[in-house]
């Protein structure tokens, strides 16, 4: 295993970066203005078959049609116009200095104010006795490693002190070295609520888009399973399906390993069930250094297995875990029988085994906090626990009418 991404130091100033490192297979292009003149780097791979509109390649730089004045506009029509795994580092003026990560955020950053250095993980950043003298062990033993196979360490924290990571949809100032949220747009609230069925549609094309274009580019694999995520993710590559392979773990469930050999022989697209290759102990001290130790999951002990998988790029529907938060039944029997909409995915996020947990959980908790602050409660409840209004209103009641 290899170091993938970027690093980097900034000066005092701010203003220069300077021992970029990027990793093979990755580049800086610059982007210019209508003018030539260069207002930002692009550190990366980007699609270049998948471009916004206004977005253009003149050689081996990015031009764009129109003039960008302000930050906001940046993001709304460079930034969110681009496709890869990338970081863009802005070059002052009203733009600022500035790195924003991809809008999914697949290149990770990690940065340290006290060295005014970035990079994709502390080991990037971080001399061996610096990574030994920062590392917080006792973070790593109660969020990562206690928790089994599969634990990592939210938000901005890192597992090394005075390290923080860079947040999808944040960018990096580059003088202050601090972070600031530049997502969503506030222009996204300023019209009309878009219909489900027209979203729906936009966020497909663009999907089809970029799965078109890495096929087109690379050969192309997917990490293939039964569940919702995946399904999207080759129903997104038929058009190509001549130019791509599918591949499952052996160590997947049953489900896992019966249904996608049936999904891919439906429209003619290679399946191999890839037999587990566990790393040795060496191999996974490896892959804890080279992630930062922030995070620890089933890949961790198999990830000698995609050596076996002859191909350049692996399409996965990893996305789909975070957006969903774990919400939701996978109801793998009725995938191909009922249609999808609004009504249908409300009843399978309320109906969530997980959410029952939780909501079984919190209301004693809900209980107790409520003699005390009643408006955090219904607001918890309200926005982030649906499924525990009735329970809790039941409780609220049932607590007046009981002595305290």
């Amino acid at each position: 295993m290899r170091r993938f991404g970027i690093a980097g130091r900034v000066d005092g100033s701010g203003r220069t970066v300077s021992g970029l490192q990027l990793s093979p297979g990755l580049a800086s292009v610059p982007v210019l203005d209508p003018a030539g003149q260069r207002i930002a780097k692009v550190h990366g791979l980007v699609l270049t078959d998948c471009l916004g509109p206004g977005l253009g390649f003149a050689g081996a730089a990015l031009r764009l049609n129109d003039s960008v004045e302000t930050p906001e506009a940046f993001v709304r029509h460079v930034l969110r116009g681009l496709a890869g795994t990338f970081v863009v580092e802005t070059h002052g003026g009203p733009l600022g200095h500035r790195i924003y990560p991809s809008c999914g955020g697949t290149l990770p950053i990690v940065y340290c104010p006290e060295s005014r250095r970035f990079g994709a993980s502390a080991d990037w950043i971080l001399g061996d006795a610096g990574y030994a003298a920062r590392l917080d062990r006792d973070r790593v033993e109660r969020l990562v490693r206690r928790e089994g196979q599969s634990g990592w360490i939210p938000g901005t924290l890192t597992a090394h002190r005075g390290v923080v990571r860079l947040l999808p949809n944040h960018a990096l100032d580059l003088e202050t070295f601090r972070q600031h949220r530049f997502w969503p747009d506030p222009m996204l609230f300023a019209g009309p609520p878009v219909p489900l069925e027209d979203a729906a549609a936009e966020v497909a094309s663009h999907m089809r888009a970029f799965a078109v274009a890495v096929a087109a580019r690379f050969r192309t694999a997917v990490a293939l399973t039964a569940g919702v995520d995946s399904r999207i993710v080759l129903a997104a590559l038929r058009p190509v399906r001549d130019r791509i392979r599918c591949f499952t773990f052996s160590t997947s469930g049953w489900v896992d390993r019966t249904i996608p050999p049936r999904m891919c022989r439906a429209i003619g697209v290679p399946h191999r069930l890839l037999r587990a290759v566990v790393a040795t102990p060496a191999a996974q001290a490896r892959w804890d250094r080279l992630v930062g130790e922030v995070v620890r999951t089933a890949n961790r002990d198999i990830h000698p297995t995609l050596e076996r998988v002859d191909c350049e790029a692996i399409l996965s529907g990893v996305y789909g875990e975070p957006a969903r938060a774990d919400f939701v039944k996978l109801e793998w029997k009725g995938l191909e029988k009922r249609t999808v909409d609004a009504g249908r995915l409300d009843g399978r996020l309320r109906k969530s085994t997980a959410v029952g947990n939780r909501r079984d959980r919190m209301v004693p908790f809900l209980r107790r906090l409520e003699r005390f602050r009643p408006s955090v409660v219904r607001r918890y409840v309200r926005d982030r626990l649906p499924i525990a209004r009735a329970r809790a209103g039941r409780t609220r009641r049932k607590d007046r009418s009981s002595p305290p």
